[in-house]
């Protein structure tokens, strides 16, 4: 009776123990499973900077940067946060590593009229259990063109058509457009359509934040009549309004 009593509470004693031994084991690995209390994450924390300069023009309406879209992707291509910037987090926890924050204030892929495009692209690396402040800054990412067609070159080419042109695409600029064409920076090309040819007036490669201003009028040897070419035409780099804007 006394060895069977002795085994009974063995038994208890045994299975007592490894209740608690298991239990602390699924508390060890649930504090090492929670990433508050790891401190293997890190924090992203993004703002706009408050201290930069900011230029205004009259035909460039800088856009509220809480309605900018802001894309947070890993150096592995996975997407942490993909959406307006106003409903952002305020800290995004992440995993230590490196990673590619934009902001844009509009979708732009193609060539368009009254099209700026403001924003940021900054790649960071987010160190384990610290904390990153991003600054971003608004400035213009695309580049412009804007044509000031002289009334002789109306006169000479009435059934002329004038293009701006890039790898993206082009726009058909009408004689009295006032607005600015907007395009990726690169090369952009000016084409006029006359007589049932194209012809190349002129290219330049514009960069990030150029605005063009070209002047289009006739060579004066240039006949009325039909068109002369390339040698019948000016376009003139207007250099007192080639700005590159810094908001």
């Amino acid at each position: 009776m006394k060895r069977s009593c002795c085994f009974v509470r063995f038994a208890e004693f045994y299975l007592m123990s490894a209740i608690l031994f298991m239990s602390v084991s699924c508390d060890i690995l649930g504090k090492v499973e929670d990433p508050g209390t790891s401190g293997s994450k890190g924090e992203l924390r993004i703002s706009f900077a408050s201290d930069q300069s900011v230029t205004r023009k009259a035909d460039l309406d800088i856009p509220d940067t809480s309605d900018f879209h802001l894309t947070v992707i890993s150096s592995t291509g996975s997407i942490i946060y993909d959406g307006v910037y106003s409903a952002s987090p305020e800290a995004i926890m992440v995993d230590p590593g490196s990673y590619d924050v934009k902001v844009v204030s509009c979708d732009f892929k193609v060539p368009a009229f009254s099209s700026p495009q403001y924003g940021d692209d900054q790649c960071v690396v987010v160190p384990s259990g610290e904390i990153v402040n991003v600054r971003l800054m608004c400035t213009q990412i695309n580049s412009g063109v804007r044509l000031k067609v002289d009334r002789g070159f109306l006169d000479a080419y009435p059934d002329g058509v004038l293009f701006l042109k890039s790898s993206q695409g082009k726009l058909m600029y009408g004689y009295s457009e006032k607005r600015i064409a907007y395009f990726r920076p690169g090369n952009v090309s000016l084409l006029l359509s006359s007589g049932g040819k194209d012809e190349v007036l002129l290219t330049r490669n514009l960069q990030t934040r150029q605005i063009l201003v070209l002047g289009v009028s006739v060579a004066q040897n240039s006949s009325s009549s039909a068109f002369q070419g390339i040698g019948g035409v000016t376009v003139a780099v207007d250099t007192a309004k080639v700005w590159t804007d810094d908001s």
